[in-house]
This record gives structure tokens, C-alpha cells and sequence, in this order.
């Protein structure tokens, strides 16, 4: 899974196309690994970012595990 994440963020990387734009979608990323915030705070943040790219956003909630049905359950 490590190198298939690693492949994964140079495509959002690419997508993006701006370094300080990258820098807060990674910041998001750290919030949610330093648990201060919540699996659907996360997907709503990084929708801001590759919300329009549905392969990339579809791939991100699958491998972060989550499912339309944990909207339900703020």
C-alpha cells in the first residue's frame, strides 16, 4: 500500500500544480493522523482540493476507509 500511497500523491501532487496548494492538502493530512480532527472533517477539507477529480476523490475515501454512511455520523 506504501508505494501504491506514493504514487497516488505525486498524481494529486501533479493535479493541484502548486507547491503551497499541495503543502495544505498534506496539512490535512497530518490533522487527521495526529487525530485532531475527524474522518469527515478530512474528507471535507480535501474535497476542497480534489473534490472535482472524482477518481482521485473517490480513491482517497476508499483508501481511508470511508463510507457516505459516517456523514450521517458527526
Amino acid at each position: 500500500w506504501k508505494n501504491i500511497f506514493l504514487i497516488y500523491n505525486a498524481r494529486v501532487k501533479r493535479y493541484l500544480g502548486d507547491k503551497t496548494i499541495y503543502s495544505e492538502f498534506l496539512k490535512c493530512l497530518n490533522l487527521f493522523c495526529q487525530d485532531i480532527i475527524k474522518i469527515n472533517d478530512l474528507v471535507q477539507l480535501v474535497s476542497k482540493f480534489i473534490g472535482n477529480n472524482e477518481e482521485l476523490f473517490s480513491w482517497f475515501k476508499r483508501y481511508i476507509g470511508f463510507s457516505s454512511s459516517e456523514v450521517n455520523n458527526k
